[in-house]
């Protein structure tokens, strides 16, 4: 009875969209007892029911019952006409089937993120979208047994049901073995503890302090001819990061109101939660403009061009030791912090750490292994340095004449908006990064375009733009007329709302506009680097206020 009660029973909410139910998880890996001199210990199993059953139950036929009632079981709909599974016919898609199909969808997006997928034969990993179709539910087994065991047992007992099924994964107490991450990861933390003190440490060592680090994350000094604006939008661009990615990583789970939330991913009110991926291109904006502003005009070309080893190794030994500290936290530490039903995302994410940690720290990860990234977040990571490498074969030429530099910049904004376009153009995809009538297309989407450095360049090199025209103003009083100053405020917030509200036209599951989607795919991104670059040039100049 133990075992039963931690199992899975109908689920409820099926209206609603909920098809699963997880169980008991703890209860039944707590399972430990002594039953007619046999101890049976609990083991915690997952099986998939797909939804398109043949004659999964038959009912007897009793005498006091010659007419039973039928008994509806849904099937999964995949397209706007849905074939009649019985006639093979189109019926008129209903509200129920439009539900079931959207909550399919998006319940194969979730599954395709989290890194769970097919049974465990077919590991899936975060980015492909090729979840079984179907109900989960968690069923609590002796450790001796296995999942297809006990439910064929069971249905071999009840021989009016006859489901197909498969078997998801199944998980035992103390099942996280300690690998060799976990035991490196121990080792550094030792060291780390011995590099607090920095009056007595060399200056590589003060790079690891933590107390160092501390200080200089605690302190604000104000910085001659620093661009202060751009803390303010980091910080509200990380806010805008952290509450999107709150939202779209929900997904992972098993929620038990989908219906409800495809609803809500359509409706205008969900709109800046839908734009939040916009706000990666304000980084990668920030990066080409202190790229440039950083470095012209503080050196010659020449000794640009004999120091551009130093140019490299001064980013990668900023970011490296972060960047291998979560690494090696996520490859280590992070995977015991916790447990549940569906843990193993976490797990996931832990093996791909463990085995791609290279390509992080080499930040290549995005082509080499973009289906298994470590950290997906650190995609950015990976684009961000190898447009970060390529930049020197332009900046070079910003040393000398302003027509040449001109020339330089122009050229290679043209050169990466027709990579951006040729991409949009040919593969169409969807606009919108979470368009629930197209998740199908997830993980193309993703690793040919999203991640795809040669797409997301415009808004670097744009960012160039700007750094080099905040360099040529650099200590000038620049006289702007106050009607140009507006005009320009005007078209800046007008082609930022034009970048944040077209996605909202893009998420509605009746959207057939597939030019006005290649166009935002090829120009959106530019279009917001250059509002968000004359917002930052008008900061820095003084016409940032209400008042000049």
């Amino acid at each position: 009875m133990i075992l039963l009660d931690a199992s899975a029973k109908i689920p409820s909410g099926i209206m609603t969209g909920n098809v699963n139910d997880l169980g008991d998880y703890y209860q039944c890996l707590s399972i430990d007892e002594f039953v007619n001199d046999w101890e049976i210990q609990g083991k915690y199993c997952a099986i998939t029911i797909p939804l398109n059953q043949e004659n999964p139950i038959t009912i007897p036929q009793f005498p006091e019952f010659p007419e039973f009632p039928d008994i509806d079981i849904p099937w999964p709909p995949t397209t706007t006409e849905v074939p009649n599974p019985d006639t093979g016919e189109e019926d008129e898609e209903t509200d129920e089937v439009r539900v079931a199909r959207q909550y399919e969808a998006l319940r194969r997006y979730a599954m395709g993120i989290s890194g769970l997928g097919e049974p465990v034969e077919n590991r899936i990993s975060p980015m492909v979208i090729t979840q079984t179709s179907g109900s989960t539910l968690g069923i609590c087994v002796p450790k001796v047994c296995t999942a297809t065991e006990a439910v064929d047992f069971l249905q071999n007992r009840i021989r009016f049901i006859n489901i197909t099924y498969n078997e998801f994964f199944c998980r035992l107490p103390n099942d996280k073995l300690f690998s060799p991450a976990d035991y490196i990861y121990a080792v550094v933390k030792v060291i780390f503890v011995f590099i607090l003190d920095p009056k007595t440490a060399n200056t590589l060592y003060r790079c690891f302090s933590v107390y160092t680090n501390t200080r200089r994350f605690l302190t604000f000094n104000t910085v001659p001819g620093a661009l202060e604006c751009i803390d303010g939008i980091r910080a509200i661009s990380m806010l805008w990061v952290v509450v999107g990615h709150t939202y779209s990583f929900t997904l992972m789970a098993y929620i038990h109101n989908m219906a409800d939330t495809v609803t809500w991913l359509t409706k205008f009110s969900s709109t800046w939660i839908n734009s939040a991926p916009i706000t990666v291109d304000t980084f990668f904006c920030l990066s080409g403009i202190l790229a440039v502003y950083t470095t012209v005009g503080k050196i010659s070309r020449g000794r640009f061009i004999r120091t551009i080893h130093l140019f490299y190794i001064n980013r990668l030994l900023r970011m490296f030791p972060i960047l291998a500290a979560v690494v090696l936290l996520q490859a280590s530490l992070f995977n015991h912090f916790s447990d549940g039903p569906f843990w193993m995302n976490v797990s996931q994410q832990a093996q791909n750490c463990r085995t791609w940690w290279w390509s992080a720290l080499l930040h290549v990860q995005n082509y080499v292994n973009a289906v298994e990234i470590c950290i997906p977040q650190t995609w950015y990571l990976s684009v961000d340095v190898q447009l970060y490498f390529f930049c020197p074969i332009i900046m070079v030429w910003l040393f000398g004449r302003e027509m040449i530099a001109w020339l330089a910049l122009c050229a290679i904004v043209v050169i990466s908006l027709a990579s951006s376009t040729a991409y949009s153009f040919v593969y169409d995809f969807s606009a919108a990064l979470f368009n629930p009538a197209r998740l199908s297309e997830f993980n193309e989407y993703t690793t040919i375009y999203y991640i795809n450095t040669l797409t997301r360049a415009p808004p670097f090199f744009i960012g160039m733009i700007y750094g080099y025209l905040l360099h040529i103003c650099r200590d000038k009083q620049l006289k702007i007329s106050k009607i140009n100053v507006v005009l320009l405020w005007i078209l800046s917030f007008t082609m930022m709302a034009f970048c944040i509200f077209s996605i909202y036209p893009a998420m509605q599951l009746d959207h057939e506009g597939q030019l006005f989607d290649n166009f935002l795919n090829a120009y959106m991104r530019a279009i917001w680097a250059c509002a968000l670059g004359w917002l930052i040039f008008a900061c820095v100049h003084g016409y940032g206020g209400t008042l000049y």
